[in-house]
Order: C-alpha cells, then structure tokens, then sequence
C-alpha cells in the first residue's frame, strides 16, 4: 500500500507519489524567498535515521499531474545531521532543529540556522520579513491587493487573509478576474472563500465571484473555484460543479466532484458514473472523487445498477462508494464480489471482510473453489471460511490446502486457520484489528485434516509442515503413523522431519519410543539431537548413556541436546557427567557452540542462590562470548523478520527488502567475522560500519566540528559536514577528537534472549 501505483495495489486507497526517506521527522514547504530561483515549488523533508551519517534534509520537486502530482527529483539541502523539523524563518533563514545522537534521550538539542548569503542579501528578503512582522489591519487595501502577487507565498496568504477579515470582496473580486498573475488570482480566490465563511454581508457577492470564476478560462482557477464551491451552497453553485465534473482536465474534475459530494444531497449519481467510465480507472485520484460523489448520491437501487454496468471502471467505482455507505448493501458486496473482473471481485473481497460486511461472507468464502482467483480475494475468502466456523468451512480450507497449484504461501494460510481453529485468535490476521471469535469444537477440524490426508502429505515441505503443526495443536492421534514416516523420510528436509518427530511425540509418545532407536542412529544430525530430547523427557535414566555417547563423539547439535538433557535431570549422575563441561566453562575452555547450553545446564543444576550467581556473574564477564557460534541460522533469520522488539528489518535491508537507515547487509559474513557480528549488536558504537559513523573534532582555536567521518590518513581527517560539505582537517590543528554514537539502539541486546542473539548472530553469519 506504501509503495507508488502498481496494478496489485488496493483501489481505495490514493497512493503516493515516490518513497522519499526512511523516517520522516518534518516538512516544509519553501515559501519563495532566501534560496535561490531553482528551490521555487520545493518542499523540505527532514529525515531522521537515529545517527547524523544517514540523516538530513531533503529538498523535493513535484509537478501536476492529471488530478495529482508526478514526483520530479530529490537532492540533499542539508545532510549528515540528525534533524527533527525545518522551518522557514521571516528573516530569510532556514532553521533546523538537530537531536543530536542516537535514538534514546540525549537531554540537549541544536537549532541552526542556514542561509544563502547571495539571496539573503538581497531587497525582497528585508521586504518579507518586514511585511510579516508589521501590522496587517493597518495596510491600505490597495498594498494588500499588491501583496496578493508577492513573492513570498506567507505575504500573499496574510494579503487575502486580511481583506477576507474586512469583508472587501471588491478588491478580491477585481484580482480574481485580472489577467495578471495566477498566484496573485489564486489567493484573491482564496480570499472570497474565507469570506464567504466569515462575512454574512459579503458572502453573497463572494458566492457570486466563485461561481463566476467556475467558467474561467485558466483551469488552475477553475480548479481552485470548484474546490471553493464545495463550502457554498445553493442550486447555483451545485449547477457550476456538475459542469465541472465532466471537464477533460483531471484536475478540475476530481475537485468538483469532491465538492459536488459535499452539498446536501446533491443527486449526482450520473455525473458520478460518466465521469468513472470516461476516467476508466486511468487517475486514481479523479476514481476516488468521483467514487465519493457516487457514494453520496446514490441509493441502494442507484448502487446495483452502477454494479451491473458494462464498464468494469464504473463496477469498480461502485465497490469504493460502497466502502463509504454505512451499512453497505449485502446485495451489492455479494454482486460485486463475483465479478468476471479480478480487479473489481479482489476489491469487493477487501470491502466485505476489511470493513466487514458480515452478510457478504457466504458469497466471499464460496470464493476458495475458483481456481485462479487473485490472491487479494483467495486470502479474504480463506479468512471469511474461517469466521464462519461451520464443519463444511472446516473441510473447504482443508481441501484449499491440499490443493495442487494454489499459492503455497496461502496453503499454509489455510492450514494455520485449521490449527487454530477451536481455539481462536482475536485479533484479525490480516486487517490486525480486534475481531474476537468465540472458541469451538475442534472437531470439524480433525475431520477436514483427516479427509484430505494425502494431498497434504504429499504437498510441498512447507504446506506438509504446516499441515503436522495443525495435526499436533488438534491433537489428530490417527496421523501418528504418517508423521513417523515423515521424520524418517530421508528425502525431506531437516526441518520438516524434526517438525514431524515434534508432533509424533505431541500425539503419541508410544508410537515415538517405538521409533527412537531408529530415530536415534538416523543420518541427520538434528533429527538424532531432536530424539536424544525426547528420550530423555521419556526416560531419563536410559537417556544418559546416550548422552554419554552424544559428549564423546556427537555432533555440535547432539551434543547440545545432551547437555540440556543432563540439565534437566537431577540425579547425582547426571551432575557428576556436566561437572567438567562446567569447570571447562569456567576455565575458558568450553567447546564455544556449547558454552550457553552447559551455563543454563548449570544454573538448572545449581544447588543455591549463590551458586547461580556465581554463573550469572560468568556469563556477564563472557560478554555473551557464548552467543558467537552454535545457533540455528532459521531460527535466526525469524528474528530478524518477526521479532517485534528489535525490528532488524526496518532498519537493515537484505536483496533490496528492509529499511535504509542502517547499512544493507547482503555479502555481511564475507567481510566481518562473528565477534565483529556478535559486537555491532551488544555494542553498536564500538563497531559502526564505514559511512555511518560520526566524529566531534575539537580544534586548538576552540571550535568544534561535527560530521560523518570519510577517511583518516595522510596527517589529516576528512569528514562531511552538517551543510553537506567535505572537509579536511591536519592533525596539527586538531586539540582532540571522538566519535559520536552509533544510530542503532544501545540497549539492542537487552530485547534478546541469549539463545535469540546466538541465533540472530548465526543468520547474519550465513550472509555470503
């Protein structure tokens, strides 16, 4: 939804023109006086990445475009400082206001001032700040009709603020029907609509003057004129925009028919439907208007013929006006949603369930049978079987998960909705709003899973893992035998055959030690370690010996296994065979990927408060040391996407997908190793990666210079300073010199369990 217009994007919505930035902190809009010519039209965006490197300001040029803008080009105004806001000052200066470092609190803050000296120098800057500061009521209203040309955008909007306040629709009027300057004709405008509102003796005449300017012939003023006629009632200025609306120019178009839907009951559902299915879905912007004209001025019979049009451009209008009717027509929602139109049915879809228009799910959740629907509509239909909660909606999800050529991702989806079935969650799972469901048998589950048994086995790993985790939460005991020969089944993956051996134990521990020696000796590694857990829940005495044997001469994720294993178990023996792993532990000497398992083993086993201290007070001096090798890279990489309290992913991007505050980390382990990987997390300002970090240079005249570091060398250092600008400074000249924080968040580590930070240290190792 976030991203420029494409053809999957929801309809409702009017999508923006470019993404600009990371985390925009504040904007501006240059007013037309300070900077030089170029800078006309421009807006400034602060944007604020949590380190002065990657933040700054942007300067921004847009241009019309039909009933919008087109975005033109981007540069940076000021950079290399962390800037929260940016305003235009009446003294011709541009002020930021700078956060100094980092994300958390620093108690002290910089507000600079910028200029241009060569337009700040000249006349029409005084000028501006004068006629800011003086007083407006004073002014002869031949100046303020002057002023309505300025060059300074806040002067013009003080000059018909002003003759608005005193009723003088004459010297408004007068601007407006000039042919002089198109600026100065917008804000007299301007200026009647405010008066309009303000005046009852001189909103007859500025009603007058609007619907008169609704008929010029500059397009802007027509624009402006009908935008202004939405706030002016009566049967005249209604006649004026249903005129407008049928413009060919998008912009005047899209503005009347905002404003026509603004008047009380305007009856304009056919200047609605032309203006959709001449339109035909080109504009986005002049759509929505005419959208909600169609909206305001139809009935339900008015909606159902605008659903049965030939033009799927006018069906689709109707689908956004209903989104907008309170107590949309099912009737309608159901027509619509069945739409040889996929554009058309997958926004119905979004309608029905996002809004909801509960009536509609029947229709929308009979959706999961046609074959090549769009996802956008599959996923509501799904969503929609699942709400209804009936043993048929049950075995319709079950049947859409075992379906070969569905969209995997979806498949899953369905099954998930089966997992959770008897007990389900309230919140939403794709609109994320509270929804809550009353919990139900599971036994309409059970059923479906069971009915559609072999296609879901021998669907693709991840819909066949899906389809296990389901089995297990619903507790489906018959599928025990399949889930073991799941996990024995050499030709799948290591995950899914330990998934399987995880849900074999959930739902029969029997058939399980039926198949642990089998289990035990098979080739994969973490299906050995996966049953060498298991055994030891079942039987710890007969567990040790192999436990035994995992230390001696076990794989890393085997011998991980035993040792949590021997932690769990509190005989004597179990003690007596962790004790040299915990005096290696102590000794610097542990194998590195089992240091975290024998320190909980330890504190497990640890007979007092002060003997799990004592390895709590190791662990800190460790500096989590523990935490370099070990981990599972899968594991890891659910961090990165998932883990809400770290959020890796809004700053780091890898093969494009992520944020840009931080720098990408695509290629990561082959230029660092662990400890540097381990220490950009525990320690973000001990390893900040080239281009982000910040130096504060103390000179020997006693200034001081802040920017982003370029290159030490030579008897020099180089930085990029706030303005943008390099520079070199000799050593000779430097009194001393430090460096600023690093953007990412110094309490990083504290949101992570240490088996997450090995894991998340594992994935970002696996980056080559």
């Amino acid at each position: 939804m976030w991203k420029p217009r494409h053809p999957a994007q929801p309809a409702w919505i009017t999508p923006p023109l470019a993404n600009v930035g990371a985390r925009p902190s504040g904007l501006a809009a240059y007013p037309g006086t300070g900077l030089p010519e170029k800078y006309n039209g421009a807006f400034m965006m602060c944007d604020f990445r949590g380190g002065s490197g990657g933040s700054g300001v942007h300067a921004i040029w847009h241009k019309p475009k039909g009933a919008t803008f087109e975005f033109i080009r981007r540069e940076d105004f000021i950079w290399s400082l962390l800037v929260t806001d940016v305003e235009f000052g009446a003294d011709g200066q541009v002020y930021v206001s700078d956060w100094t470092e980092g994300w958390n609190q620093p108690m002290k803050g910089r507000i600079f001032a910028a200029r241009n000296d060569a337009e700040f120098a000249k006349p029409i800057v005084k000028e501006t700040q004068a006629l800011l500061q003086g007083d407006w009521t004073k002014e002869d209203a031949g100046v303020l009709a002057k002023c309505l040309g300025h060059a300074d955008r806040r002067v013009r909007l003080e000059a018909h603020l002003e003759l608005a306040r005193r009723g003088d629709t004459a010297a408004l009027a007068s601007v407006l029907a000039s042919q002089g300057s198109l600026l100065a004709r917008v804000h007299a405008l301007w200026g009647l609509s405010v008066a309009h509102r303000l005046d009852g003796k001189a909103r007859e005449a500025a009603a007058k003057a609007l619907i008169g300017a609704a008929s010029d012939k500059d397009p802007e003023i027509r624009s402006q004129a009908a935008r202004a006629l939405g706030e002016v009632p009566g049967a005249e200025s209604a006649k004026a925009l249903k005129a407008l609306v049928s413009e060919k120019d998008a912009r005047v178009a899209a503005r009347a028919a905002l404003a026509l839907a603004r008047h009380i009951k305007p009856a304009s559902g056919d200047e609605a439907v032309a203006s959709l299915r001449s339109n035909d879905n080109a504009d986005p912007v002049l759509r929505h208007a005419a959208a909600i004209l169609l909206a305001r001025s139809a009935d339900t019979q008015g909606l159902m013929m605008a659903a049965r049009d030939a033009s799927a451009a006018v069906r689709l209008g109707a689908v956004l006006a209903l989104r907008r009717v309170e107590n949309p027509p099912v009737e309608v929602a159901s027509l619509l949603v069945n739409d040889a139109d996929t554009v058309v049915s997958s926004e119905a879809a979004r309608l029905i369930h996002d809004l909801p228009v509960d009536g509609a799910r029947e229709a929308l959740g009979k959706l999961t049978d046609k074959a090549g629907a769009p996802e956008p509509l599959l996923r509501r239909a799904l969503a929609s079987r699942y709400r209804l909660g009936r043993p048929e909606d049950a075995m319709a999800l079950a049947a859409f998960a075992g379906r070969t050529g569905a969209p995997e991702s979806l498949r899953v989806e369905a099954l998930d909705y089966l997992n959770q079935w008897a007990k389900p969650s309230g919140r939403d799972s794709i609109v994320g709003l509270w929804r809550p469901l009353a919990e139900r048998q599971a036994e309409p589950a059970r059923a479906a899973i069971r009915s559609n048994l072999g296609s879901l086995l021998a669907s693709p790993a991840k819909v066949r893992s899906a389809a296990v985790q389901a089995a297990a939460a619903l507790g489906i005991k018959d599928l025990a035998p399949a889930l073991g020969d799941l996990a024995m089944d050499k030709a799948l993956g290591a995950m899914a055959r330990v998934e399987a051996l995880e849900a074999l134990h959930s739902l029969d521990a029997k058939r399980f030690d039926a198949m642990r020696d089998k289990a035990l000796a098979d080739d994969e590694p973490k299906v050995r370690a996966k049953a060498l857990g298991f055994s030891a829940l079942r039987d710890a005495a007969k567990t040790r010996p192999l436990a035994e044997k995992a230390l001696a001469a076990g794989t890393v994720w085997e011998k991980q296994a035993a040792i949590a294993a021997l932690g769990a178990d509190k005989s004597p023996e179990a003690r007596a065979m962790l004790k040299p792993l915990v005096e290696a532990l102590k000794g610097g000497s542990v194998e590195p990927a089992l240091a975290l398992e024998v320190a909980e083993a330890a504190r497990a086993q640890a007979g007092s408060a002060s003997d799990r201290s004592a390895i709590d007070a190791l662990e800190k001096g460790n500096k989590y040391r523990e935490c370099l090798s070990g981990g599972d890279a899968e594991a890891g990489l659910r961090v990165y996407l998932h883990k809400a309290e770290v959020s890796c992913v809004r700053c780091h991007a890898i093969k494009g997908s992520g944020g840009i505050v931080g720098p990408a980390l695509d290629t990561l382990a082959i230029r660092k190793d662990r400890q540097y990987l381990l220490e950009s997390i525990i320690e973000p300002n001990k390893a900040i990666a080239q281009g982000y970090e910040t130096v504060v240079i103390s000179l020997k005249n006693g200034k001081t210079v802040t920017g982003v570091l370029r290159a030490s060398t030579g008897g020099k250092m180089t930085l990029v300073t706030a303005e943008g600008t390099e520079m070199s400074i000799p050593a000779a000249d430097i009194e001393e010199h430090d460096r600023g924080p690093s953007a990412m968040p110094a309490d990083l580590v504290n949101k992570l369990t240490r088996r997450e930070l090995r894991d998340l240290v594992e994935f970002l190792a696996s980056l080559r």
